[in-house]
């Protein structure tokens, strides 16, 4: 008899354990209240807005090699937030040469950084956005279900167009109140 209760016990205790997700995001604000007066870029690209550049760390927690798709330059549609109506992620413009849905091959362990902006009207006043903004998640969109790139290819792109995605992967909360 207590050899089937340590047993029951050792399963319960097993299926309580949290297990770790394949993918992590880790958000970080490198630059904050990027604006017109302070630069070029917003001044030419975005004069009514206020921008954060991030730092997104995507990390693979498994023991096995993982894989995700993005595009080689226009990534940052393959990223959303939480706050997706009063927050655009983009990037400032940069030197692109090619841009194509590619995969991202992170080894046991291994992480990959992409950095992107977020950027929201500067003449904001609803208190209740500004208080939702202060609690803004990043989200890695996985669009494809499998990592074979021949039956992937037209999936990713067919997904992209029609907005659908697989999961989204969320990141720590980050404050852009400010």
């Amino acid at each position: 008899m207590k050899f089937f209760t340590v047993i029951i016990i050792c399963l319960f205790v097993i299926s309580c354990t949290k297990p770790e997700k394949d993918l992590t995001l880790d958000v970080k604000i490198v630059e904050f209240n990027l604006t017109k007066e302070n630069n070029r870029n917003m001044l030419m690209f975005r004069p009514n807005s206020i921008g954060y550049k991030l730092k997104v760390t995507v990390k693979n927690n498994t023991n096995q090699d993982t894989k995700f798709w993005a595009m080689s330059c226009s990534y940052q549609q393959d990223f959303t937030t939480n706050h997706s109506d009063a927050l655009i992620v983009s990037l400032l413009p940069g030197r692109c040469d090619s841009n194509y849905p590619m995969t991202y091959d992170l080894k046991q362990g291994e992480q990959k950084d992409f950095d992107l902006h977020i950027f929201k009207d500067i003449n904001i006043a609803d208190n209740k956005v500004i208080n939702n903004i202060s609690k803004t998640k990043v989200g890695l969109i996985i669009r494809a279900e499998t990592n074979d790139f021949r039956k992937n290819f037209d999936d990713y792109l067919d997904n992209v167009y029609s907005k659908k995605f697989i999961k989204i992967i969320w990141s720590n909360e980050i404050n852009l109140s400010n």
